[in-house]
C-alpha cells in the first residue's frame, strides 16, 4: 500500500445534528494527507478519492465553514466519523431500522 504523503486541499462532508442536508467544508490551506486504496492514481476520472488527514485540519475546515457553531461556548457537540470504505449502502428493500442500525444522535 502507497503511503506517501501528499499535500492537498481538503473537501470535508459534514452535517449538524440530525439534518438531512450535508455541507460541504473546504480547507482554505493545503494539508499533509495520505490517500488510501490506490486513490491518488484516479485524478483524472471522477471516481472519488479518499484519504487520511489530520483531526485537527479537518475540524478547522468544518469550522471555518461554519463559524456559527463556535459562537456559544455552553454548547457542545458530538462527532461521528463515517469511512467510506468500510461503509455498505443499505440494499433498497431494507431500511435502516430493519438492520438494527440508526442514525447516530449526539447529547
Amino acid at each position: 500500500m502507497d503511503t506517501t504523503t501528499h499535500q492537498v486541499f481538503l473537501r470535508v462532508l459534514y452535517t449538524i445534528n440530525s439534518s438531512p442536508q450535508y455541507i460541504l467544508a473546504r480547507s482554505s490551506v493545503q494539508v499533509p494527507a495520505i490517500f488510501r486504496n490506490g486513490t491518488r492514481g484516479r485524478l483524472l476520472t471522477n471516481d472519488p478519492q479518499y484519504a487520511q488527514a489530520p483531526l485537527k485540519a479537518c475540524l478547522a475546515a468544518v469550522c471555518n465553514s461554519s463559524p456559527e457553531l463556535l459562537h456559544d461556548p455552553e454548547r457542545d457537540f458530538s462527532l461521528y466519523v463515517l469511512d467510506p470504505l468500510e461503509a455498505q449502502p443499505v440494499p433498497s428493500h431494507m431500511s435502516p431500522e430493519s438492520q438494527g442500525t440508526g442514525s447516530p444522535h449526539g447529547v
